[in-house]
């Protein structure tokens, strides 16, 4: 509901611009009326309207006075001037004041209701910019304004969800623990992350009109279309104020951190699942680890090694052992191999940047084995090499293969089959040579090659600009433009074709 508030010194104008409204324009609410600009500057700073349409010609304080001193109090408030013939010129001087329109006199039903239409847009274009920086500030914890909060963010209750696909975002990444936020415009639920692989849903508790968990699911599928892996889902069947919201925001998170397993799909409700199990291993879970290990590799029983390695992260899936529980495992693991490696502390360093790859990327415990697996192996300095060679020509290769495949849905296991080599070494190959993560270099690719369909073909429509570069899915396409642009598809192509 958009609120208008009406300002003219003849009652007989002001009835009939509230008749206009009413009778065609039920998505405004009139929150009051007066017959000079004084009384005018009041019912403003008391009801912070989206818009005031005003006389020129009023007074104590006429209507240009009125949108300069309202640009003060209610900055976010558009204004619609209404001028005789003679002030008309005049009139066209108060968009310095930021007046959004100006109509001469008589004014008609269809004049007003084209500016109105055109200053619905302005506000849906603010609501959304000051909607999305609220959410920001709500999911990184920064201090908010209740009162602003709860205008931008209007109604009564939200259900909370996150969604998140495959590991927790890489410690490495740019920003692991800020939210790229990407919501429609249009859209009644905002979804946004810390990265394209995770979405966080505040859901209006009058827009569910079925079971809580079913619809969470239809969003999770729509918004990740094409996705594969593993999922993991926090919800609550609470419901929170826009006050609770920061707080409760928090939980879920903490809750995503210490509740998601790799390779397993989970469904939690954090209003019902209790106490979270603890991220940090016991002085007995690294002692076993380390006697273990150490066993092992001090009679160089390699093959018993890995297999040990493999029961392990068996064991752990079946025991519902956290991601984060499981990183400080092999932290342990690592630091072990350490004293049996002649490897540098720059390899070492280099193999913390292929481990966070691999716990990102892989989409089973059975393949998070097995990567690290060869990833021990190589720091050990033991085993067969699995390719002939990691030159810059080779990463071509590898590289060409994905420029003419980009439509396709590719993944790191698709590329591993096609060049015969395991996660773990193609992990390395692109940090070695591009400094990115094979995800991060794949998404640059495709969102290069949107840009230029976008400016070669402006006409296409964003459903098949999405398909060109092997989104299924063009929201999810849309999520990820502008997380790497910061423009949705649209405002890019708008800005760089003028």
């Amino acid at each position: 509901m958009y609120t208008v508030i009406i300002a003219d010194d003849e009652p007989v104008a002001i009835n009939m611009v509230k008749k206009i409204i009413e009778k065609n324009r039920s998505d405004f609410q009139i929150v009051g009326s007066a017959e000079n600009g004084e009384d005018a500057l009041e019912l403003i700073r008391q009801y912070k309207p989206d818009l005031i349409i005003s006389d020129i010609r009023m007074p104590v304080i006429d209507g240009l006075t009125l949108a300069k001193e309202t640009g003060q109090i209610s900055p976010d408030s558009f204004f619609i001037l209404i001028s005789g013939f003679r002030d008309f010129e005049y009139a066209r001087s108060a968009i310095a004041y930021g007046v959004s329109d100006y109509l001469l006199k008589p004014i008609t039903p269809t004049n007003l209701l084209c500016s109105i239409k055109a200053v619905v847009t302005k506000v849906d274009e603010r609501n959304y910019q000051k909607q999305k920086l609220i959410l920001t500030d709500l999911c990184n914890g920064t201090d908010t304004d209740n009162e602003i909060v709860a205008r931008f963010l209007p109604y009564s209750a939200y259900y909370i969800a996150l969604i998140r696909y495959n590991g927790l975002p890489t410690r490495f990444s740019n920003h692991p623990n800020q939210h790229n936020i990407y919501s429609a415009p249009e859209e009644l639920i905002s979804f946004y992350g810390r990265d394209e692989m995770e979405g966080l849903y505040l859901i209006p508790e009058e827009s569910v009109t079925e079971d809580l968990i079913t619809f969470i699911n239809k969003l999770g599928g729509k918004a990740f279309s094409g996705v594969s892996g593993y999922r993991t889902i926090i919800y609550s069947t609470e419901k929170y104020s826009t006050s609770e919201l920061p707080e409760a925001i928090q939980s879920m998170y903490h809750a995503l951190n210490l509740s998601s397993v790799v390779g397993l799909s989970q469904t939690i409700d954090i209003s019902e699942s209790g106490a979270f199990p603890d991220i940090n291993l016991t002085r007995e879970d690294t002692a076993n680890l380390n006697n273990t290990c150490s066993y092992l590799l001090d009679n160089r029983r390699y093959t018993d090694f890995h297999k040990t390695i493999r029961s392990c992260h068996h064991s752990w899936l079946i025991e519902k052992r956290s991601q984060l529980w499981v990183e400080h495992c092999v932290n342990v693991i690592v630091s072990i191999i350490s004293r049996y490696s002649n490897k540098d502390e720059i390899r070492l360093s280099d193999s913390s940047l292929t481990i966070s790859d691999i716990f990102y990327t892989a989409t089973t415990a059975a393949d998070l084995a097995e990567s690290l697996i060869e990833t021990y192996d190589i720091l050990l300095g033991v085993g067969i090499n699995q390719v002939t060679t990691d030159s810059h020509e080779y990463f071509e290769k590898i590289l060409k293969f994905m420029e003419n495949h980009l439509e396709t849905p590719l993944s790191t296991q698709d590329i591993c089959k096609e060049f015969a080599v395991s996660q773990a070494y193609m992990s390395r190959l692109f940090r070695k040579h591009a400094d990115m993560s094979f995800v991060q270099v794949l998404t640059k690719m495709r969102m290069e090659r949107a840009k230029q369909i976008i400016l070669e073909n402006p006409e296409l429509y964003l459903k098949d600009i999405s398909r060109m570069v092997g989104y299924e899915d063009q929201f999810y396409f849309s999520r990820v433009f502008h997380s790497y642009t910061g423009k949705s598809p649209s405002a890019w192509g708008r800005q760089e074709c003028r």
